[in-house]
């Protein structure tokens, strides 16, 4: 019985080496062009396919004065956009054209559906250039058809789906690693069972896509047809898709840092997907795990996104694994996990990460709810925690089969579930807004090997009122709103239907209502309780005095000093001699004191003398006689003596 056994187990073996030695040679392009020499198909995602079985499959070869290939449609900034790249012999003006399904007929795309192309550049495939551009205002739970035009040339048809507004599925898959036809065939494998038996769009990829990094043999067994069905986010992993400026020419990335985790193959990126915020880490950049570029940037990102109900970072180098890297005898566990476990856990935990995807170790680890780098407290009951304090990490396996590696830690408190069967497998998960559910999956037979649910309680606001604010001449106001302290959304109305941004609640600074300046004072603010003055008072414009009335300002009426006065030449004088006055008054007597017969004072005439003339001739006559009299009165008493 054993003999039989034995002999059947042997057969069995040929037969898969003549099977697989047999697609590989099916699958290899017998001319001396090695680019997407792999066996590919079109997978029409309308329901209609008949494809789950690979023999269903159309054969098509891709040559090198192909004038579309190398087709991925990418993640957009949000579920509304996706991100297209492919690779052409021209290099001239592209056009994609993209309508749902239902809106185009005989292959005639409606007007208003066509998107103009960033300029296409050279790359890294010689003789190619790669053509970027990005679908907008996509609808949600939408099946659409698209096609690119270069010159007068038009691609063939591309197919893809939207999720549904709310709750959504997607596929996590570990490292392809792909170098051969055998193992493209693999992944063409991997892509139609995801398809028919997960049927998810989002496929979100570890990273290690390919081996060599600037190899676009290697870039044409990963970029095949099957994969245009899905919407692609693959991350940047540091040993085999970096270095090389190969991966960012491949793939069209939304809001791609120039700050953070720059290297030649990228940099971090992030995006939102219905209810939830991932962001890929480019552990390739090993610096930015320790300087704080890391954390900096998923701060950065998550203020601009705060009403997610879930947050995942995607990363290649898994913090926490069961594989040799994560093996503190590894050669280099001080220099690389070592370090990044330490650096980046409790920064996961602190930023309130819900779960980190990575892969790297080709083996299958579920860790604990970890709090930094110390396994939560959180109470785990069978495959579900809820309201957990601490981070999720998953490492994913091999989702081509190319490599795997065998489990070098076996008692690790962080690990809570661990599968070293070299069989290839993928993680499907499926969100709601207070649940996410992984189920992880054996790829051969659709097998289950793993369950978890992390659950939050339906989340209750707790209000905080912001008070309303009027604007100032120098401050902006606000209008009435409220906080949750809790989740840190904001809400425009106290039942919290409205949501809101403090922002879109501010009003702008009034700004300065000056007065004009004044004699005396400046430039001065009308608005009440604000004291701004600018420049200086103007001063007064003074006219002269007149005899009656003292100097006048002609700008304010204040007045300066005393009136002049009336002027005359003398008492006889009757009327004002200033300028500009005729006041008139009562004239005195003229004065002749030399007897010419003219005034003194006003050279009048004077005829017939005046009282005053007589007056002063009696006076001198009576003092003339009365001097006599004394003189003769003083000689006669000297004469008695």
């Amino acid at each position: 019985m054993r003999r039989a056994i034995k002999i059947t187990a042997i057969l069995c073996s040929v037969l898969l080496i003549i099977c697989t030695f047999t697609v590989s040679t099916l699958a290899v392009d017998t001319e001396e062009t090695l680019i997407d020499t792999d066996t590919v198909w079109k997978y029409l995602d309308n329901n209609t396919d008949p494809a789950a079985d690979l023999n269903s499959l159309t054969a098509t070869y891709m040559t090198e004065d192909n004038a579309f290939c190398d087709v991925v449609l990418c993640v957009g900034s949000d579920e509304t956009q996706r991100q297209i790249t492919w690779y052409s012999t021209l290099a001239s003006s592209s056009t994609i054209y993209c309508a749902p399904i239902a809106e185009v007929t005989n292959g005639e795309f409606p007007d208003g559906t066509a998107h103009s192309s960033e300029v296409a550049v050279a790359t890294n495939k010689s003789g190619y250039y790669s053509h970027k551009a990005t679908l907008t205002n996509l609808e949600p739970d939408t099946d659409y058809v698209y096609c690119m035009s270069v010159g007068d040339n038009s691609s063939e048809l591309y197919y893809f789906s939207t999720d549904p507004v709310g709750d959504y599925e997607f596929t996590f898959v570990g490292d392809p690693q792909l170098n051969s036809a055998e193992g493209s065939a693999a992944w063409a494998d991997t892509l139609a069972t995801i398809k028919s038996e997960l049927g998810t769009s989002l496929l979100v990829s570890a990273g290690d896509q390919i081996v060599t990094p600037a190899s676009e043999e290697h870039y044409g067994y990963l970029l095949l047809d099957e994969l245009t069905g899905f919407t692609f986010a693959p991350t940047i992993g540091p040993a085999h898709d970096s270095p090389s400026v190969a991966f960012y020419e491949h793939f069209n990335l939304p809001n791609v840092s120039t700050e953070y985790g720059v290297d030649v193959s990228g940099a971090n990126y992030w995006y939102t997907y219905n209810n939830t915020w991932f962001m890929h880490l480019n552990m390739a950049d090993t610096a930015a795990a320790t300087n704080n570029e890391h954390k900096a940037f998923m701060e950065q990102a998550i203020a601009a996104n705060p009403g997610t109900a879930w947050k995942i970072v995607v990363l290649h180098n898994a913090l926490f694994s069961a594989g040799y890297h994560s093996w503190e005898e590894y050669a280099h566990f001080e220099t690389e996990i070592g370090v990044f476990r330490a650096a980046l856990a409790p920064i996961l935990t602190e930023l309130e990460i819900d779960v980190v995807l990575s892969g790297h170790d080709h083996i299958y680890v579920r860790s604990r709810m970890m709090d930094g780098v110390t396994p939560s407290t959180d109470e785990v009951v069978g495959s579900f925690v809820s309201d957990p304090i601490g981070t999720l990490h998953i490492c994913a396996s091999s989702s081509t089969g190319t490599k795997f590696y065998d489990c070098y830690v076996t008692d690790a408190n962080y690990i809570a579930y661990k599968n070293d069967e070299h069989r290839k497998s993928a993680i499907h998960f499926s969100v709601t807004d207070t649940e996410i559910t992984m189920t992880s999956y054996f790829l051969d037979d659709m097998s289950v090997f793993d369950t978890f649910t992390v659950s939050k309680t339906a989340h209750i606001h707790t209000l905080e009122r912001v008070e309303p604010h009027e604007p100032t001449c120098i401050n902006g106001g606000n209008a009435e709103y409220w906080k949750c302290t809790s989740c840190n959304l904001f809400f425009a109305d106290f039942d919290c239907t409205v949501e809101t941004a403090p922002y879109e609640q501010v009003t702008a600074p009034l700004g300065h209502d000056l007065a004009p300046a004044t004699c005396t004072e400046p430039k001065t603010c009308k608005r009440e309780g604000c004291d701004y003055v600018r420049g200086r008072a103007g001063g007064h414009e003074y006219s002269d005095p007149t005899c009656t009335e003292p100097a006048v300002c002609e700008i304010c009426s204040a007045t300066d000093g005393e009136p002049r006065g009336h002027k005359y030449s003398g008492d006889c004088d009757s009327e004002c001699n200033r300028a500009g006055c005729s006041q008139a008054r009562e004239p005195g007597e003229h004065v002749d004191a030399n007897g010419d017969k003219l005034c003194d004072v006003c050279s009048a005439e004077m005829k017939s003398g005046s009282i005053a003339v007589i007056a002063v001739s009696a006076a001198l006559a009576v003092a003339v006689a009365v001097a006599v009299v004394i003189i003769i009165v003083i000689r006669k008493k000297k004469a008695d003596i």
